[in-house]
């Protein structure tokens, strides 16, 4: 009987997403053998030994192993989180559960009764044609599956920044003639004669994110938050801040692997999360205190907000000037470019007007992936026009 509770726990830990082989899972009832029984605490060590590689999927792993082996508050929790439950404050169940635990430790969904009457078939949108239509979709207007869904596409998409050309030279199969290493190929081969090609090495420079993380910006500061945890992890020159009422840096909580324990802790650590904007204060703390550190190597900064601030609107176009002479260029993501009737008449989207190298819309998955392709081949500055983007009625 224990073994087959071993089995489905390995069944719950892949529904969370760890990578539990067949394999594996001999060797965790092996070791098991080896423990023994007797004390939770060595049985959880020597399953967390066999079934884990990497010490960031600790925590998740505790999360499964003390929901599913009958841990009551735990438990229920995973299993009744609609139902709201009243708690003491500093309790466990105060912790929040990550979605991942919850759709695995959820009891599997009741089949559906067959039809009465076999329905004519229709042709319906699949594959292609299905994320074809999820990546024009407004985030708006998505319901949670397709949300989900379309987080997915978002953390696979390329880095918005051009890469730079050093003055240092790599060897390449193409390009200009290297004569230094094509004559050091022919004295130490004499009998052959080749050419060497070389070509000016390529990096991609410093990214910085600014996102605006308002109760009006929540679900598509959401979407750049796992665009931004994606690119924190792929590329390491990449810094996150969120803008509320207080400036946050939170690049560290978006270098954890898990994307779920990454934005619970980026949640813990934003004090201001779904409240008000203070764009002014924020923008003038982050000069203050990181812009030297940060936009430094023709870095390219993002800043993602609607642009609705009210408070020392007056000092605004100071502190933009600044930060333009601080940056080598910026791009203001606008959610509200959706809207057809979408005019700068509010006084600080006026300054981000005048003062961004480009305005560029976010409220779909393309939205962000044509950025992108845009900031790798072209250098202009980037003014779409009505036309560009399919917006809403205002």
């Amino acid at each position: 009987m224990f073994h087959r509770n071993v089995v489905e726990f390995a069944r719950a830990l892949r529904r969370a997403g760890f990578a539990v082989p067949p394999d594996l899972v001999g060797l965790a009832l092996l070791a098991l053998e080896h423990t023994g029984l007797e004390r939770r605490d060595d049985v959880r060590a020597a399953l967390r030994t066999v079934l884990t590689n990497r010490r960031d999927q600790h925590p998740l792993f505790d999360l499964v192993f003390d929901a599913y082996w009958r841990d009551p508050e735990l438990l229920a929790r995973a299993l009744s989180r609609l139902k709201p439950q009243p708690s003491t404050p500093g309790s466990r169940a105060d912790r929040p559960l990550p979605e991942r635990l919850l759709s695995a430790l959820a009891p599997p969904p009741a089949p559906a009764r067959p039809p009465a009457v076999r329905p004519r078939t229709v042709l319906t949108e699949s594959g292609a044609s299905a994320a074809f239509g999820l990546r024009r979709a407004d985030f708006g207007s998505m319901t949670p599956d397709e949300f989900a869904a379309a987080l997915d596409l978002v953390r696979s998409l390329p880095p918005p920044v051009a890469p730079i050309q050093l003055l240092r030279k790599v060897p390449s199969p193409r390009g200009a003639i290297d004569l230094r290493r094509t004559v050091q190929q022919t004295m130490r081969q004499p009998a052959s004669f080749s050419l060497a090609f070389s070509r000016r090495r390529e990096v991609l420079p410093p990214l910085v994110l600014l996102i605006d993380v308002s109760g009006s910006m929540e679900r598509y500061g959401r979407v750049l938050l796992h665009y931004a945890h994606a690119l924190t992890r792929r590329y390491p020159r990449t810094e996150t801040f969120t803008v509320g009422t207080q400036l946050h840096r939170v690049t560290t909580c978006l270098r954890n692997r898990d994307v779920d324990l990454a934005l619970q802790s980026v949640q813990a650590c934003v004090s201001d999360w779904n409240g008000g904007t203070r764009l002014t204060l924020c923008l003038d703390r982050f000069i203050r205190d990181w812009a030297t550190r940060v936009l430094g190597g023709r870095a390219t900064l993002l800043l993602a907000t609607d642009g609705l601030d009210g408070d020392h609107v007056a000092h605004l176009d100071a502190v933009l000037s600044r930060l333009r002479r601080r940056a080598h260029a910026i791009v203001w993501l606008n959610p509200l470019l959706r809207y057809d009737g979408f005019e700068p008449l509010a006084p600080a989207v006026r300054m981000l007007w005048r003062c961004a190298d480009g305005m560029w819309p976010m409220h779909r998955v393309d939205d962000i992936g044509r950025l992108a392709e845009l900031l790798r081949h072209r250098r202009s500055r980037i003014r779409p026009g009505r036309a560009t983007a399919d917006r809403q009625p205002a």
